[in-house]
Parts: C-alpha cells; structure tokens; sequence
C-alpha cells in the first residue's frame, strides 16, 4: 500500500494535469476569445463605425461603449456553454430544436454566414482598390483565395491557423490605434462622450448599425465551439475547477472584447 502511493504521481492544483486548474488552460481560453473579436473588426464595422464618426463627431461613442460591453457579456456566456457542457452552440440548438425547427436554425445560420462572408469579401475587394488601385473584381478573388490559404491552414493543425490569424489582428488593432496617437483627438471630448446622449433619427439609425454590426451570431458559435474540451461535464473536474476556469474564462473575454472595443472607437474618432 505505501508503495502505492509512493509511486502514485503527485498533481499539484496548478498541474496541466488537473485539466482546467493547470495553467496550461490560460492561452485555451484566451485564444478562441480573441479569434472571436476579429468578429467585431470586420468591414461592417469599419463602414457604420467610419460613417458615424464622420457625421456626428463623438457622440455616438457611448454608443460603441454599450455594444462592446454587451459583447462582453454573449461572449462569455457562449465560451461557457462550450467549456461546461463540451458542445457548441448549434449542437445544442440541434438537440433542442428537432424536426422543422433544427432545419429552420440551419438555414438561418447559412444565410448569416453568407451575409457575413459577402461583406469580408466586398469590404477586402474595397480595400484593394483604395490601396492599389486593383479593380473590384480581382480584389475579390484575391481576398477569396487568401481566405481559402488560411483556412487550409487548419490542415496542418490548428495553431498554424490560431497564429496567423491572430498576427492579422493585431497589424489592425495596432494601425487603428497608432492612427488615434497621430491624429488630432480631443481627448476630453472623447471622455464625454462615453456618457449617453440624446440621438436624432440620423444617428438612432447609424446606432443600431453599430449593435448590429457588433453582436454576430456567427461569433457565438464560434465562440462556444472553440471552448469545447476544457470542460465536458465529467466527474473528474470538481467544482473548484470549474469555479476556477469561469473566472479565467470571463477574464479573458473582458481582454479580447476591451481590445475590439478599443479598435471600433478608434474607428469613430
């Protein structure tokens, strides 16, 4: 018996092996958090984000302000649906919603996602022309295949993917906030603006442009995807573990969420 237990490897709470106590589970729950926020800095942003600070100055800021924190919010509540229960945000509209209404949620999610695709390749075309001159077209079929090289990606494992995606992020977030530094900015305007104001029609209609350009639901399902296998529901992870990876979980979607929040004011002012 005592040789049993001398031999029986030691797991300290902050062992890998301990699963979602390990802290090996850190860059698990902060990397599908931030793959998530390239959801937020998307063309549909740049246009109604651009568009409103062009018109109306600081004052839809709050505005920005609000849809972010309520990103904060379903973001954290898709990575913990995925985390606790191992299955993604469709798996379990499929459970729930057998028959016409499982076909129904499907072709929803197809139409969302060929929405959200037209406007990354329109927006991506756009871009090339106002860069280079590039007609529309070609632009299109530039950023296809670019899209279709990253995603090939996944093919030779998912941090190849995770890495270049994420170095994409960060050029962006870094331009837009360098251009915030070198732009002439009323910083106490822009402090002000973070409290809420009367709109008119104008800038109702650009606001919920904004919430809407914001809060994706593709982002959702993504989101609760990539957290599935941190934690399945099994025996082995007590409480505490659990306990312990929400908690990290909601610290890592304030992170991500804060810095995709940062790039759409930025885009405002």
């Amino acid at each position: 018996m005592e040789e049993q237990v001398a031999q029986r490897p030691l797991v300290s709470d902050r062992s890998p092996a301990r699963g979602l106590g390990g802290t090996i589970s850190a860059p698990r729950t902060l990397v599908p958090a931030l793959l998530a926020a390239i959801a937020y800095v998307d063309p549909g942003n740049f246009g109604v984000n651009i568009t409103s600070g062009a018109e109306h100055g600081y004052a839809l800021v709050w505005v920005v302000v609000f849809a972010s924190c309520s990103a904060m919010v379903i973001q954290y509540i898709a990575a913990k649906l995925g985390m606790v229960t191992g299955k993604s945000l469709a798996e379990h509209s499929a459970e729930r919603f057998p028959g016409v209404g499982r076909l129904l949620l499907w072709a929803q999610a197809e139409l969302v996602v060929i929405m959200t695709d037209l406007a990354e390749i329109v927006g991506g075309a756009i871009a090339l022309r106002l860069l280079f001159g590039m007609p529309l077209m070609a632009g299109a079929v530039c950023v296809t295949l670019f899209s279709l090289v990253v995603l090939a990606l996944k093919v030779r494992g998912r941090s190849h993917f995770d890495s270049v995606v994420l170095v994409l992020l960060s050029v962006i977030i870094g331009s837009l906030v360098w251009q915030v530094f070198i732009a002439d900015v009323d910083r106490v305007a822009l402090l002000r603006s973070v409290v809420p104001g009367p709109l008119d029609s104008s800038a109702a209609l650009l606001a919920v442009g904004i919430v809407g350009a914001t809060v994706m639901p593709h982002a959702l399902h993504f989101h609760s995807a990539a957290s599935r296998g941190h934690d399945d529901g099994s025996p082995e992870v007590s409480q505490v573990e659990r306990l312990r990876a929400g908690r990290r979980t909601v610290r890592c979607v304030v992170i991500a969420m804060t810095i995709a929040g940062v790039a759409n004011v930025s885009l405002v002012v």
